[in-house]
């Protein structure tokens, strides 16, 4: 289960699904507050990317890895090379989840401002 909710594309995927299916139906109805809704969903898909550390490996796994220095092998062994993948992984979905998270809050307060003032 983690391995879903750690997946970048995944999540960002479910954000932009949201926001189009309910910009279509805010379209549809004339009724705004659905797409201001959709704004919850891109903040939690933001939240669980800046925190896909903790989503991949688990809470007590992830205190562990920042306990202890690896100082490696002098060749790279797999573990070590997927660990330096999800790394750099780690850090893009870090930064791409804080602007989803910002903008997610945005469009949750003011979305539904886009057919008038209710």
């Amino acid at each position: 289960m983690n391995r879903h909710f750690s997946n970048i594309l995944l999540l960002i995927g479910c954000a932009l699904l949201t926001v189009v299916i309910s910009g279509v139906a805010s379209h549809l109805t004339g009724k705004w507050h659905w797409f201001g809704r959709s704004g919850s969903i891109i903040t939690i898909c933001g939240v669980m990317l800046s925190v896909r550390p903790l989503v991949r490996m688990g809470f007590a796994e992830w205190l562990q890895s920042q306990k202890g220095i690896n100082n490696g092998h002098i060749v790279d062994t797999p573990k070590e090379i997927e660990e330096d993948k999800q790394t750099k992984l780690d850090a893009i979905a870090s930064h791409l989840g804080i602007y989803m998270a910002l903008i997610g809050a945005i469009v949750w307060g003011y979305g539904d401002l886009i057919g008038g003032i209710p």
